[in-house]
């Protein structure tokens, strides 16, 4: 058995990223700037892979923390989109290193960021957050004009845009509610006194993918760029509009082990805890190295499969924190030098994450997110 640095791997096609990210390039006009989203470690991808492969394309990076920008590769821009802690040192050592947009829905906010700019001698940027319908971070559209008037009182900071996100332009065929949210928005724009400074931006996957009129000054270019639809419908969507087979996305993860054990099994035998596996016939039985521990969901116990020499071998018994058994009776010779796909192609047989968020009843963004940032990430060419 070739020796291996962890029990699994994962491989990230590069040419499938760029090849994505080039798919949105050719359809988004050139005056708007793409920023690729890698928040929760790139979708699971790994951030600093991720970030070091595409930051000669990509205009900035998009990320959910402040502590997310402090571990962010590179010197492209960054925009912060959620999180910044009460910690002053912190932010005025973060506003030194990488000059983030902050992304703000209060004055208290401004006020704390004012003075972290002001004991960094340095200028922070910040966007506003504008609640347009998903009522989640945001400010109504009155109270983020008041925001911003607010804010030039502060000497330290500066506003530099406003943004939105939509609540349900993903899940559906039908996009009015997404259409009323950027009506909102663009309402929003209008009412404001013309900037040559100021940027808007809406935009998510589905929306860069299915409308350009949301795309304004800055693309957000989360989920697809790792070669997912952000749904089936959003897929669909496309598809009515024209989408050809060619430009179909292609998954940028692949997720790889090797068997730690072959066994056999008898009739009657319990695989796993729980005892909710019995052999019915003799069996020969793959234990793999990999479990919930590693981000593999529990859910797909008993009901998802793994490719073993390019077919399929179903997942007996339940999850475990690090293992999990597979049924590969009908693989002749199996044995521990064996490559394991749990996500990914193997000759004609695939899994996605799509795949496996069907089985454990969630979504791909989950299956990929959850993915432990322990496991070594292998770009190949």
């Amino acid at each position: 058995m070739t020796a291996l640095p962890s029990p699994s791997w994962i491989e990230l096609d590069i040419p499938a990223l760029k090849r994505n990210f080039h798919f949105f390039r050719n359809r988004i006009q050139r005056r708007t700037t793409i920023y690729p989203v890698v928040k929760a470690n790139a979708y699971g991808h790994g951030m600093t892979e991720i970030v070091n492969t595409i930051q000669p394309l990509a205009d900035g990076f998009c990320v959910h923390s402040a502590k997310e920008a402090a571990r962010l590769p590179g010197g492209k821009p960054v925009l912060i989109l959620g999180h910044f802690p009460d910690d002053m040192g912190f932010l005025a050592r973060l506003m030194l290193d990488r000059q983030p947009v902050f992304t703000i829905t209060s004055a208290s906010q401004a006020a704390f960021l004012d003075r972290a700019a002001k004991a960094a001698k340095a200028s922070a940027s910040v966007h506003i957050k504008v609640e347009t319908g998903t009522h989640r971070l945001g400010l109504q559209p009155d109270e983020a004009r008041a925001l911003a008037l607010e804010l030039e009182a502060f000497k330290n900071i500066h506003l530099s845009g406003f943004s939105t996100h939509f609540a349900n332009i993903e899940d559906t065929i039908n996009h009015q509610f997404a259409m009323e949210q950027l009506s909102i928005f663009n309402s929003f724009r209008q009412s404001l006194p013309k900037s040559e400074t100021l940027r808007f931006h809406c935009s998510c996957s589905a929306a860069a993918l299915l409308f350009p009129e949301t795309h304004m000054d800055m693309v957000r270019l989360g989920i697809s760029l790792y070669g997912y639809y952000s749904s089936g419908e959003t897929r669909l969507s496309a598809i009515q509009q024209g989408l050809q087979p060619e430009d179909k996305l292609r998954p940028v993860l692949s997720w790889k082990t090797q068997p730690i054990q072959i066994k056999s099994v008898a009739v009657g035998d319990f695989v796993g805890y729980g005892l909710t596996f019995r052999a019915h016939r003799p069996m020969t039985i793959a234990v793999l190295p990999v479990g919930y521990s590693d981000g593999y969901d529990r859910r797909l116990s008993n009901s998802a499969y793994v490719l073993f020499r390019g077919q399929r071998a179903p997942i007996c018994g339940r999850i475990c924190m690090n293992l999990m058994m597979v049924d590969v009776s009908h693989i002749d010779g199996a044995d521990r030098d064996d490559i394991v796909t749990l996500i990914g192609r193997d000759g004609n047989e695939e899994i996605t994450a799509e795949t496996l968020a069907e089985i454990a009843g969630t979504i791909q963004y989950e299956i990929l997110a959850r993915i432990n940032p322990d496991i070594p990430r292998i770009s190949v060419d």
